[in-house]
């Protein structure tokens, strides 16, 4: 080797040459070596390279081939690691082909490779785990020794069908121990087993989809091919797992499928949970409330204006129908024109004739002019600026009198309707609450809100369209109910139409329809039908009145239904005492007769008469009767 070289050449260096020829004069070098007397050699630094004669090449060391470079120990790699002319010799490992945790267990035991041009042998030598047999040996390397070992040891009943099993025999200290009883033929239960060994497992027990698996074990019952876990109708085949309402119960077992409250054998759309009987009908060609027709008389108003200028002037709403699932065109509005002299607001913007200067006729002298006659404009002196007098010869009867609604229906106010326009809050169940302001144009939908309103406004009566209306109504002082009028028909008012209020929801015990309590301003009801259903568990009013001396009736009818029954009366007085006994009978001692009392009720018994020439006994009770 390199070293060994050298190491050689150190020590030529130091000692000589025993060649007898001198050394030449370069061979002494600065620091070279001092020698004492004794002949030992003090350490001697060679120096740099640099500073000494070349020497011949040595060769490469004895051992080695030549132009191999180590690069360490010899390892599997089909390579000269140590360069010693051998590959891969001597390269060896253990090795293991078992399973985890069974190495170097029981009887187990590794095994070696060897490497051969660079690729690992077969393993070699190694104890892998067996079965375990009887023997007191941990044979499968699990920790344990003989464990769980049985043989059969007899005959299996039934030929070992179902659950029928061989008598067996179990391993006790490496030798077999007695031969134990066979698994018989039982009788059988619903447990996915063969219990009575008859190749037929659960016979007998229910069967819903007759897979051969009883229902108490059958993870499908219905073998729809869902577990029942998560299938919508277990007991329903049901592959498809439809749920139209979501309530995580399928369509094929939910008697609702559409959720909407109503049994899908009433219900004319069980899909359509906007479709049941007494629903709402809507325009889009489905039988919305189940009655058999489709979108019927559905109509409403409409207005394609600015909503501002509807019921103002000559502006009116129209009326749009459903027709073929399609609403028609508005027919009938009236929309904002070009303000023209003749005594009407055309334009919509409350002012009639504005700028125009009109002047009308005024026959009867009370200030307003003719509305059958056209103004003039500019006005004549002898005009008056306002008109709308429908009746020209009444002067009482003008736009500006008093105008409160009454059994005649007059209108003398000449505002369209019986009674004060402006001081009517108009009411039509059929109407969008989403618009109401209260107008001819845009009524309520409910009483109550009607009412809370006109309360707030400071109006003093509703005008209640010829329908009907559910639910308990609270009076409120000073505002009355007015009913009988059309709103289809411009809110008309006649005799035979009639309003009806109705209420069949009872509240604290008791079901009343109208409720008037402190009444003292004039309020009146007028034109209506109120009704109130039967309430078998308390009190019934149509009307309950109390503390109410300004309530006033119109042609109003009042029905109501059955109430609950009356407290039990209390006792009567107790009945007059009977009257005395007559007198007794033949001798012998037959007891007498008991005398008739003044209720027609027979006395007591009469005392039992005596024998011959004997006195009888008294009659009963002790000291009231006489002697027989």
């Amino acid at each position: 080797m390199i070293r060994a070289v050298l190491g050689g050449l150190c020590l030529a260096l130091i000692m000589g040459c025993d060649d007898g020829a001198s050394p030449p004069a370069t061979a002494d070098m600065t620091g070279g070596a001092e020698m004492d007397g004794g002949g030992d050699a003090e350490p001697v630094d060679i120096g740099p390279a640099a500073d000494m004669e070349p020497m011949p090449d040595a060769g490469p060391a004895p051992d080695m081939a030549p132009g191999c470079e180590p690069t360490g120990d010899e390892i599997c790699d089909g390579r000269d690691n140590d360069c010693d002319d051998a590959v891969d010799e001597e390269v060896v490992r253990g090795c293991w082909d078992g399973p985890p945790g069974t190495q170097g267990r029981g009887l187990c035991r590794n095994g070696v490779q060897t490497c051969d041009a660079g690729e690992w042998g077969p393993c070699e030598e190694q104890v892998l785990p067996v079965r375990e047999i009887c023997n007191t040996l941990d044979d499968d390397c699990d920790g344990q020794t003989d464990e769980a070992l049985f043989q059969a040891c007899g005959i299996a009943p039934s030929g070992g069908v179902g659950e029928c099993r061989a008598p067996q025999e179990a391993c006790v200290g490496g030798e077999w121990g007695e031969c134990g009883p066979p698994v018989a033929p039982v009788d059988e239960i619903c447990n996915g087993l063969d219990d009575d060994c008859d190749g037929a497992g659960d016979e007998g027990f229910p069967d819903s989809d007759g897979d051969g698996v009883g229902d108490c074990v059958d993870e499908d019952l219905d073998g729809d091919g869902v577990p029942n876990i998560s299938d919508r109708c277990p007991e329903v085949s049901d592959p498809e797992q439809a749920d139209t309402d979501g309530d995580r119960v399928g369509d094929a077992c939910d008697d609702d499928d559409d959720g909407d409250g109503f049994p899908d054998e009433d219900d004319c759309a069980p899909l359509d949970r906007d479709a049941f009987p007494g629903g709402e009908e809507l325009c889009d060609g489905v039988d919305g409330d189940c009655d058999g027709a489709v979108d019927e008389a559905l109509e409403e108003r409409c207005y394609d204006g600015p909503l501002e200028a509807a019921g103002l002037g000559a502006c009116t709403r129209g009326v749009r129908r459903c027709v073929d699932a399609a609403w028609t065109g508005c027919e009938g509005q009236v929309l904002p024109a070009d303000e023209a002299c003749d005594g009407r607001d055309t334009d919509c913007d409350g002012a009639v004739d504005e700028g125009l200067m009109p002047g009308f006729v005024d026959g009867d002298g009370d200030g307003f002019g003719d509305a059958a006659t056209p103004p003039i404009c500019p006005a004549p002196a002898d005009s008056v600026p306002v008109g709308g007098d429908c009746d020209d010869g009444d002067r009482e009867v003008n736009p500006g009198a008093v105008d409160l609604p009454d059994p005649a229906f007059a209108d003398p106010d000449c505002d369209g309707v019986d009674g004060d326009r402006a001081d009517l809050v108009f009411v039509d169940r059929e109407a969008d609450p989403a618009e109401a302001d209260g107008s001819a144009e845009f009524p309520f939908a409910d009483v109550s809100s009607a009412l809370a309103f006109a309360a707030a406004e400071g109006r003093r009566g509703l005008a209640l369209d010829a329908d009907h209306f559910a639910g308990r109504v609270v009076l409120v002082d000073g505002i009355s109910l007015y009913g009988g009028y059309r709103a289809r028909e411009g809110w008309t008012r006649a005799a035979d139409n009639r309003t009806l209020l109705r209420n069949a929801e009872p509240a604290d015990g008791r079901l009343v329809t109208v409720q008037a309590a402190d009444i003292e301003a004039p309020t009146a009801l007028a034109l209506l039908t109120i009704e109130a259903a039967d309430h078998p568990g308390g009190s019934v009013y149509g009307l309950h009145a109390t503390n109410a001396d300004g309530l006033r009736l119109e042609q109003v009818q009042i029905r109501v239904g059955a109430a609950g029954g009356g407290a039990p009366g209390q006792r009567g007085d107790a009945g007059a005492d009977g009257g005395r006994g007559a007198d007794g009978g033949d001798c012998g001692g037959a007891i007498g007769a008991g005398g008739s009392s003044a209720c027609g009720v027979d006395g007591f018994p009469g005392g039992r008469g005596g024998d011959v020439d004997q006195e009888g006994e008294a009659g009963q009770p002790a000291g009231c009767g006489g002697r027989g």
